[in-house]
């Protein structure tokens, strides 16, 4: 069995051998045929004109048998005849099987020979459509190269690309960045130039409000001006009369009215406020039109001040404010009791009992008691060395030292000491000297 398996592998390597692949070439009218007889093809058309060879050697040689024992019988004879017909009809029959087989073999032939056509066209238009697809093939693998250098070359640019394209996103996030900071910046001016917008036309407003408050201004200081005329005339009327009234009253009673002044001007002499360089005031006051009579005003007006400070330092008023009645003069009298001449150094106004008595001047009580023949008694120093004494009192409301103002309740009016009726003995002493209180009574009337 192995033997046979290994004989039937060795087979076709011994028909190889035996026989080798050829090729037929047929020319017709429709063009040329080839035929490929394999090795194993030949061995079978072998075989089989063998086998016919065979058959034909077996007839002759029976047939040339029969004649050399053409002796025999006829019977013999016949049955050889017979045999031999037999063998013909055989032979015919294997002819006709011959021939039919040979026709059978022709018709395969031709079947062969057509799909050997069949086979070749077919085989050609595989080997043009090989070839076709092999150049197809070659120009498909040059294109594929082609195609994977312009892929290769692709990625690369596709890498550098990706590259720059990450670099111009980088830009691009700095851009934005800076964008969104110039965006914001621009916003910020946008903001800025808008409120430095409103804000010049809200100083073009105020300008234009300014100027005309500035014109109404200037229109309202022409008014000013006229009033500021106005006023300034009739302060220095008022202050001319009333310097001619407080001169008028001080010069009349025996007083240097400039003395006076300079006197309490160094008395009142405290000053301050805060300090103006004099190219300042000397150009703020040279700038003012009116600052002469300004000037000279301010002058009078503190003279007038001053005057007025001497005036409510001097015993210029009445002591007495009610009703009352003038019933002694300053000078030499007749006493109402002994009746003898002699010396009166005040005046007497005779009231009611208990009238008010007024301190005629600011000053300090220098004596608040009796005094001989005064009976209750009180003295007050004023300014310039003058004194007054307020005498026969029923009452006295300060003591010794008290500040007084001018107008101030000092006493009762009274009888006490030596007197004939209720009345006020009052004197004025200037440095020590008795003067007629008649003579500041009249000033008193010119001040009030």
């Amino acid at each position: 069995m192995w033997e046979r398996a290994k004989a039937a592998g060795r087979l076709p390597d011994v028909l190889a051998s035996l026989f080798r692949q050829r090729e037929i070439v047929l020319c017709g009218g429709d063009g040329e045929h080839r035929l490929l007889l394999t090795p194993k093809r030949q061995a079978i058309a072998v075989a089989t004109a063998g086998l016919v060879v065979a058959w034909l050697g077996v007839a002759t040689g029976t047939a040339i048998f029969g004649l050399i024992d053409s002796s025999r019988t006829a019977r013999d004879i016949a049955l050889m005849r017979e045999g031999y017909e037999t063998r013909l009809a055989e032979a015919e029959a294997a002819r006709k099987s011959a021939e039919a087989s040979a026709s059978a073999a022709e018709t395969e032939l031709r079947a062969a020979l057509r799909d050997y056509a069949t086979a070749r066209a077919e085989l050609m238009q595989a080997v043009e459509a090989e070839r076709s697809r092999s150049v197809t093939l070659s120009a498909v693998r040059r294109k594929l190269a082609d195609a994977i250098r312009s892929r290769d070359e692709a990625l690369r640019k596709r890498r550098e690309l990706e590259s720059r394209l990450a670099g111009i996103e980088g830009d691009l996030d700095r851009t934005a960045s800076a964008e969104n900071e110039l965006s914001e910046t621009l916003g910020t001016i946008s903001l800025a130039l808008a409120e430095n917008i409103q804000r010049r036309e809200a100083a073009e407003r105020r300008a234009a409000a300014l100027g005309d408050r500035l014109a109404a201004l200037h229109a309202q200081d022409k008014l000013e001006a006229q009033r500021l005329r106005r006023m300034l005339d009739r302060l220095e009327g008022a202050v001319e009369a009333s310097l001619g009234k407080l001169e008028g009253a001080l010069t009349p009673v025996g007083f240097d009215v400039d003395q006076v002044v300079a006197q309490l001007r160094q008395n009142y002499s405290g000053e301050g406020g805060p300090f103006v360089a004099m190219d300042a005031a000397v150009k703020t006051f040279e700038d003012d039109p009116h600052s002469t009579r300004i000037a000279r005003l301010m002058n009078e007006m503190e003279r007038l001040q001053l005057l007025g400070i001497a005036i409510r330092q001097l015993p210029l008023t009445i002591p007495v404010k009610n009703a009352f009645r003038y019933t002694s003069g300053f000078g030499v009298r007749r006493d109402p009791i002994n009746h003898r001449v002699h010396r009166h150094n005040g005046i007497d106004l005779a009231a009611p009992y208990r009238t008010p008595i007024y301190a005629t001047g600011d000053g300090t009580v220098i004596y608040a008691g009796r005094m001989r023949g005064y009976g209750k008694v009180i003295k007050i120093r004023h300014a310039f060395g003058v004194e007054t004494l307020y005498a026969h009192l029923s009452a006295i409301r300060v003591k010794k030292g008290d500040r007084i103002a001018q107008g101030d309740r000092i006493g009762d009016m009274g009888n006490t000491g030596r007197s004939t009726g209720t009345h006020l003995h009052y004197e004025i002493h200037v440095n020590g000297t008795p003067i007629n209180p008649m003579r500041y009574l009249k000033a008193a009337r010119n001040v009030l």
